[in-house]
C-alpha cells in the first residue's frame, strides 16, 4: 500500500513532507537518505515547485541538514490543522531556481 508523506503547494511553489518517520530499529541504514532523496527528485521534477519544505524534530536537524536543507525558523505558532511536538524546527531545501514564475534569485537570470 502507498502512503503520501507530502503535500504539494503551488501556491507557495513548494512540496510539503509530513510525517515521515523511519522505525528505530532501521536508522543509520540509509532508508531515510533513499527516501528523502525519491521526494527532492519527485520536486525536482515540477515545474511549479522551488521548495522542498518540512518541519523536524530536534534529534533530525543534522539528518536534514546533511542533505542540504537549511533551518528557517523555529515552529510556535498554533495551527488547528496541524499537529506540531514542541521544537520542532522548519526547514527548506531549494530545488528550483525560479522556474514557476517567482522572481529569480538575486545574481541569476530567468531562462
Amino acid at each position: 500500500m502507498k502512503h503520501k508523506v507530502y503535500r504539494v503547494k503551488p501556491e507557495v511553489h513548494a512540496l510539503t513532507v509530513a510525517k515521515l518517520a523511519v522505525p528505530a530499529i532501521y536508522r543509520r541504514k540509509g532508508y531515510g537518505r533513499v527516501l528523502m532523496a525519491d521526494l527532492v527528485q519527485q520536486a525536482k521534477s515540477l515545474p511549479e515547485i522551488d521548495v522542498v519544505s518540512l518541519a523536524s524534530l530536534q534529534e533530525a536537524i543534522t539528518f536534514y541538514h546533511s542533505l542540504g536543507f537549511k533551518r528557517k525558523q523555529a515552529i510556535t505558532a498554533k495551527d488547528e490543522t496541524v499537529s506540531l511536538v514542541p521544537g520542532q524546527v522548519f526547514m527548506e531545501r531549494r530545488v528550483g531556481s525560479g522556474r514557476s514564475g517567482k522572481a529569480p534569485a538575486p545574481g541569476r537570470k530567468r531562462r
